[in-house]
């Protein structure tokens, strides 16, 4: 069940539908870019990240049929060794269910041992939650999801998960791919910072990301708490990009909270969509 509808986002039907309309009107239009592997896509209040979300999900096919769309986050409230794979039913949201191949996340459990079944590990997350509502707005055909929450910090233990979802890594399914950027610097050093770990993840190399977030640790930005609050996600897209052949990131969008008229310049977060596509 929802965690954050009615804080991150409305929970009521009606007026949510309203917001994402707004929010995809004002998004960026969509780009030349085809088969689009994967979106990397913010996961804070609407009212601070819903547009640069929206102008990610914007750059996909409305008629576009997945087989499934892997939901891909990092845990803000657990820690543990690999990765949950939600197989218990399905996700529901103010926007109605959507559905979980629950046979499928089973078989990922049964077949690797870097993914099991935490509970707590999804029913308190909103990672995942927040991408939903996007995708069932803008998407014209139903969808079935994987929600895939990591628990490690360990660049192994992320290299290991893309390894085991490679086979799955086709233009037959989409990766959504949840992130924030740098909290909670003022907003001229959120911009740098950010800038660094977007220009890292658009070199598709797992070790320029890793090799970014050491340097804006470096660099002693005050009140820098992380870089990016999902980066074992990311890495975990870029191990795949990696893996994958001619395949290359665009930036879509980047703003911060500063942006919004809701918080002041003072201490932001970062976000940012970019996609995975096929090169031109």
């Amino acid at each position: 069940m929802p965690v954050v509808a009615g804080s991150f986002y409305s929970s009521d039907p009606e007026e949510l539908q309203n917001v994402l309309k707004k929010l995809f009107d004002q998004a960026i239009s969509p780009g030349t870019e085809k088969n689009i592997r994967a979106v990397i896509s913010p996961h804070a209040g609407y009212v601070f990240s819903g547009q640069v979300a929206a102008s990610g999900f914007n750059q996909l096919d409305r008629d576009a049929d997945y087989d499934h769309i892997f939901l891909i986050g990092s845990s803000h409230h657990l820690s543990f060794n690999g990765a949950s794979v939600y197989s218990k039913g399905n996700y529901f949201t103010p926007l109605g269910e959507v559905e979980v191949d629950c046979e499928f996340a089973d078989k990922l459990i049964d077949d690797h041992d870097c993914f099991s079944f935490q509970n707590g590990a999804h029913s308190n997350e909103h990672s995942l939650e927040v991408q939903l509502p996007f995708l069932q707005y803008w998407l014209n055909k139903a969808m079935r999801i994987v929600p895939i929450v990591l628990g490690t910090q360990n660049p192994d233990k992320a290299k290991e998960i893309s390894e085991a979802l490679l086979p799955y890594f086709t233009k037959k399914n989409l990766f959504v791919i949840s992130t924030d950027l740098s909290h909670y610097p003022n907003y001229k050093d959120a911009i740098e910072a950010d800038g660094n770990m977007i220009d890292a993840i658009l070199t598709g190399s797992a070790d320029m990301l890793q090799k970014a977030i050491k340097k804006n640790s470096d660099m002693v930005y005050p009140n820098l708490l992380t870089s990016m609050c999902g980066w074992t996600s990311v890495l975990c897209i870029l191990y795949l990009a990696e893996m994958g052949k001619e395949l290359e990131f665009t930036k879509v969008q980047y703003l911060n909270s500063g942006d919004s008229p809701y918080s002041d310049k003072n201490r932001v977060v970062g976000y940012v969509s970019m996609i995975l596509s096929e090169e031109k």
